[in-house]
């Protein structure tokens, strides 16, 4: 069984390695956010337009933009952080590319010394073969913190505006 998990580990990371793979899902990914900016933008003019309560409020799309920008930094970090360790650390974790996965080019699964220097070289060929994985992920989790962080803006303006309005404040 371990033989045939090294060999899927290997496959589906090979799928995986084409630049083409990486380009799509960066170009996807921005395309998402710069969508989620206008989306909130068109809803709120017609709205208005309308005349009908859809509960998007000016400025969401704003202040969207403003959060999503404003991150990039700590996405970055968060980023940089699981394509070193592999671990995402932010933003609904287990929720990636490749939940619940195991990997199994390892020296344990081997059941081999990790300080031996066969263990070593097991482990670093493993981290060498999950390495596009790894890429898409760690991409994943920079636009994941950057959209998380541009929702709760948008979200602050929706509840602080509807609060004004029922004079609430």
């Amino acid at each position: 069984a371990k033989t045939l998990d090294n060999v899927h580990e290997l496959w589906i990371n090979g799928l995986l390695s084409n630049p083409a793979t990486h380009v799509a899902n960066f170009l996807s990914n921005a395309s998402v956010m710069a969508l989620q900016v206008t989306e909130r933008a068109v809803a709120a003019r017609l709205g208005r337009l309308l005349g009908t309560r859809n509960g998007v409020e000016f400025g969401e799309a704003s202040a969207i933009w403003a959060g999503q920008l404003g991150s990039f930094k700590e996405g970055l970090i968060y980023a940089g952080k699981l394509a070193r360790t592999g671990e995402e650390t932010f933003v609904l974790p287990g929720h990636g590319k490749v939940e619940n996965y195991q990997p199994s080019i390892t020296s344990e699964t081997w059941n081999v010394a990790a300080s031996s220097g066969f263990g070593r070289a097991i482990d670093g060929v493993g981290n060498l073969v999950r390495s596009p994985t790894r890429m898409l992920s760690a991409g994943d989790q920079l636009f994941k913190t950057m959209g998380y962080r541009g929702e709760v803006n948008g979200q602050a303006v929706r509840i602080a505006r509807q609060e004004v309005q029922a004079g609430a404040l």
